[in-house]
């Protein structure tokens, strides 16, 4: 039997966002595809620095100036079936020059960007956008309703008010926010239970190599929140994979928490 696997426990992280809320899903994948989802709510107070190019949707995010920013996110994986992917490709390459945020770029770009620029740390292949996951994701983020639903693909979902960019969602929420926590696991097959990391190991999981995200203003729904929905295909987090699909950073500069990558409005 495989599982797949996500560590929970409560923990206090020092940056990134004035308040964030993580509700993670501890995912049991078995061979015929059934899924058990335990949920836990985990809570840090985080700060941010900002530039002078801090837009006015998100100007509240200030280290001096605590705000009622609220961000929760969840991981799940699930067994493997067949997606479409598109032509739609990343040139980011392991060995060249970081490539530089692609502020004017569409919202596929900005999520290869976003993803590739810490698969490049890792040393595995970049993701490339599937049309198929984008359609799945879309459908469910439009629903406005914070929990998992997949089908044979993994999946990252977050939530934040107010307005968050995709970079932030996939940089600082899901990788920046937990790849320290994943320092003493590196090798392992079966990491320890600790600090949700399910969201990091997702992003930089070698055997995944197509992704397709949706971001909805669900502000007017009781979700009250811009949601975020991204799905993986192959699914990462499968039990006793970790040593062969999580790999330690080569040590490229650290990125995500810059204040034109946090604060920009643009997706």
């Amino acid at each position: 039997m495989r599982s797949g696997h996500i560590n929970m426990n409560f923990f206090n992280i020092k940056r990134f966002l004035p308040v964030l809320f993580l509700l993670s899903c501890a995912v049991q994948a078995q061979q015929n595809g059934a899924i058990t989802f335990v949920t836990v709510a985990e809570r840090a107070a985080l700060t941010v620095e900002h530039g002078a190019e801090a837009s006015v949707t998100s100007a509240l995010w200030t280290a001096d100036t605590p705000s009622d920013t609220t961000t929760i996110s969840s991981s799940s994986s699930s067994s493997p079936s067949t997606f479409t992917t598109s032509t739609k490709t990343s040139t980011y390459l392991a060995g060249i020059a970081l490539p530089t945020y692609p502020w004017h770029g569409s919202y596929e770009d900005k999520v290869l960007y976003s993803h590739n620029i810490h698969r490049i740390n890792h040393t595995v292949s970049n993701l490339v956008w599937n049309d198929t996951l984008s359609d799945a994701a879309y459908d469910w983020a439009t629903k406005c309703v914070f929990q998992h639903h997949t089908s044979g693909y993994g999946q990252n979902i977050a939530g934040s008010s107010p307005h968050a960019t995709i970079a932030q969602h996939v940089s600082e929420l899901w990788y920046n926010g937990e790849e320290g926590y994943y320092t003493s696991s590196y090798g392992q097959a079966n990491p320890p239970s600790g600090p949700v990391t399910g969201h990091f190991t997702q992003i930089v999981w070698k055997g995944s190599k197509t992704v397709g995200c949706a971001t909805i203003d669900c502000r007017d729904q009781p979700l009250g929140m811009w949601y975020t929905v991204c799905n993986y295909y192959p699914p990462g987090n499968w039990g006793g994979e970790y040593a062969e699909n999580v790999f330690r950073p080569i040590g490229n500069p650290y990125v995500g928490d810059n204040s034109d990558i946090i604060t920009h409005s643009s997706w």
